[in-house]
């Protein structure tokens, strides 16, 4: 999925707040991963910066947790033409995937460019003009399980 040298814009749900968050990265190297060494972490830089971070495709939250892979948004190339809801200061919290736009062509763009097979296209919503709750994109693959989601369905 990552290559050596290559820049990426990852799009994530952080797990303090539920908000939607976008880093333009540049991959430098790779490491093996802590808890399955024959996985290799992603070692990068932030754009416009020099210190190195390590983003790891499998995690786990405490010593006998579940181990979780990265399931992030993962698109190839920086300046996306996806914007999310906190780029325009409007932070809502609802553990969805926050985007600024039609929802066809939110659809259309992580259609074509997403690269993570992890990804979850059901907690995708398109914000037409930043304001209100939302439209779900991909709504024939909700199977139930999410309260924002299935408020947004049952208003729609």
């Amino acid at each position: 999925m990552f290559k050596r040298n290559t820049k990426y814009t990852i799009v994530n749900i952080d797990s303090m707040m539920a908000l939607t968050h976008k880093r333009e990265i540049e991959v430098v190297d790779f490491q093996p991963n802590k808890l399955d060494p024959a996985i290799q972490d992603v070692i990068f830089k932030p754009r416009g910066k020099r210190k190195l971070y390590v983003l790891p495709l499998k995690t786990r939250s405490y010593q006998y947790a579940p181990i979780v892979n990265l399931d992030d948004a993962v698109f190839e190339g920086w300046d996306l033409p996806l914007h999310i809801d906190t780029e325009y200061n409007m932070y809502r919290g609802n553990a969805c995937y926050n985007f600024v736009g039609e929802p066809s062509t939110v659809r259309v763009t992580i259609d074509a460019g997403q690269l993570n097979p992890h990804f979850d296209k059901v907690k995708v919503l398109a914000h037409p003009d930043n304001k209100g709750d939302g439209v779900v994109v991909y709504p024939e693959l909700y199977k139930g399980g999410h309260a924002v989601i299935d408020r947004l369905l049952a208003v729609a």
